[in-house]
């Protein structure tokens, strides 16, 4: 007796094929957003950490020099000089900056390079570093010869008001959301913009050593606007 094909159990329909996939679908649109949620949360995590440990590591500085904060080399003139609290040898006017932050004066108090940078700036991986050192802690007036000195701590009037780290956004800037980092690891108030890799903002270190992330371009648009109140950081 000729016996018949047997039928294959256990085979999907092409409709039950269909159903899973809308099922997947409907999970991945749901799930992703929360998975972006969670890596952001974490690179803001990680920012502000490293930026506490930056805030902390200034403060041994200040404990060795007097109280004086390091000096900040800027510009094309303070390409390749040793003397900042971070050292570069490409300046980033037109390209991404380079920096090597063993070279710097801050880095026998941190020996990790890591902390330089933020998971969020785009281009850490070039420069090397991310933050930038306020220009309103130099020794006034502000020389613009490549290297300036750094004031005293017991000098400022408000610490935990005082930003002593941002991060800073040039030429395509991040203000708009776009990419951005800092070019020389120094933060002029009268022409300079922060970046804005996160969500709510900038992130910055006081010189207590608390951070946080806030709208720091707010800050300075009222620097800008001549608010005398505001018009150091």
């Amino acid at each position: 007796m000729k016996r018949g094909v047997p039928r294959t159990l256990g085979a999907f329909t092409l409709i039950e094929l269909l159903v899973v996939i809308a099922i997947i679908a409907i999970l991945a649109a749901i799930l992703f957003p929360v998975f972006a949620q969670a890596k952001a949360a974490a690179n803001n995590a990680k920012t502000i950490s490293n930026l506490r440990q930056l805030g902390t590591a200034f403060q041994l500085y200040t404990n060795d020099y007097d109280d004086a904060l390091p000096g900040v080399t800027d510009g094309g003139s303070g390409q390749g000089r040793i003397g900042g609290w971070v050292y570069y040898d490409v300046f980033g006017s037109s390209t991404p900056a380079h920096f090597d932050v063993t070279k710097g004066s801050l880095y026998f108090y941190l020996a990790n390079r890591d902390v330089y940078t933020t998971p969020s700036d785009p281009s850490a991986k070039i420069t090397g570093e991310s933050f930038a050192y306020n220009g309103c802690l130099v020794v006034p007036p502000y020389q613009g010869t490549g290297l300036n000195f750094g004031q005293a701590v017991t000098s400022l009037q408000d610490p935990s008001d005082t930003m002593l780290l941002g991060e800073e956004g040039t030429d395509v800037t991040s203000v708009s959301g776009s990419v951005g980092d800092t070019n020389d690891g120094f933060f002029n108030p009268a022409g300079d913009t922060f970046a804005k890799w996160h969500a709510a903002g900038t992130a910055i270190v006081f010189t207590d050593t608390h951070a946080k992330i806030l709208d720091a371009q707010a800050h300075r648009n009222l620097i800008l606007n001549g608010d005398e109140s505001q018009s150091c950081w």
